[in-house]
């Protein structure tokens, strides 16, 4: 207190009172939770797709354009989340419109009321769980994908390519023309369901035409090749002499053998344990 010409004076600050009209009621809880709830509704549809498309575009990316073009895994997940963006662009507001239609509509609150503190703060926990749910939903595709596809597709892909130039580069055979058949048939041509690509895949052993009296084909002679456990991985077929009238040879199935274990240790080097895959 402070004296003042005789009186006294009050050093405590004045308080404006807020006129009656700008006092905003509390949310009751039924609105507090219809506020949460319709918040978390559209971003559990925003993340389970956002995850959804990312997933599936970048591991589809991946195991093709990834291995035609050699591209690192982060590139492909980067263009399979330019994917998600864009259909969440094109998409944008399906899930607020589907919500509506099945008659869940956010609480009718004032635009006072939207202003409070807490009103933004429910508002915001319930988006942050919701988008959390939903992209935990479209993370769990994951448990149903073969995560190893790309990786295994890359290698195989190294491989064949080994392949191809060491039997290129193989000019003591003397064939016209050489191609490899894969067994698993993610690289290179399939082995077809008959013949004598087949047959060598079935025996594995070295075949030559000649064992087949077929006179409308060339000489041709088929190599397996084979894992330690002598399970075929693939086929070589050796079609046709560089030298006419002439025939593939007993030193040409050796030299095929020769090449057919480098590249059976190719194969165990470049997919390991795959094969049990």
């Amino acid at each position: 207190m402070e004296e003042c010409g005789g009186s006294t004076a009050s050093k405590t600050p004045f308080r404006q009172m807020k006129p009656q009209s700008e006092i905003v009621d509390l949310p009751s809880t039924d609105q507090l939770k219809t506020l949460f709830f319709a918040s978390a509704a559209p971003m559990v549809g925003f993340g389970f797709m956002d995850n959804f498309i990312m997933i599936q575009a970048g591991g589809l990316i991946d195991s093709t354009l990834g291995v035609k073009f050699g591209l690192a895994t982060l590139t492909a997940a980067a263009m399979g989340q330019i994917c998600s963006d864009v259909s969440g662009v094109v998409f944008g507001g399906v899930v607020e419109r589907g919500l509506s239609r099945i008659g869940f509509n956010p609480p009718s609150l004032s635009q006072a009321q939207r202003k409070l503190p807490l009103c933004r703060n429910v508002s915001m926990a319930g988006a942050v769980i919701g988008v959390i749910c939903g992209c935990l939903l479209g993370a769990s595709t994951l448990m149903f994908m073969d995560l190893e596809s790309g990786d295994r597709q890359r290698r195989s892909h190294e491989m064949f390519g080994a392949w191809n130039q060491m039997v290129d580069q193989c000019h003591a055979i003397g064939a016209r023309n050489s191609t490899i058949y894969s067994a698993g048939g993610d690289v290179g041509a399939a082995i077809p369901q008959s013949g004598i690509v087949r047959d060598c895949a079935e025996s594995g052993i070295i075949l030559r035409c000649e064992r087949y009296n077929f006179e409308s084909i060339p000489p041709t002679m088929c190599v397996p090749v084979l894992t330690s456990d002598g399970k075929v991985v693939a086929v070589v077929e050796f079609k046709g002499k560089k030298i006419d009238h002439d025939v593939f040879t007993e030193d040409d199935e050796k030299l095929a053998e020769m090449l057919a274990s480098h590249m059976s240790i190719i194969f165990m080097t470049k997919m390991g344990d795959s094969l049990n895959c």
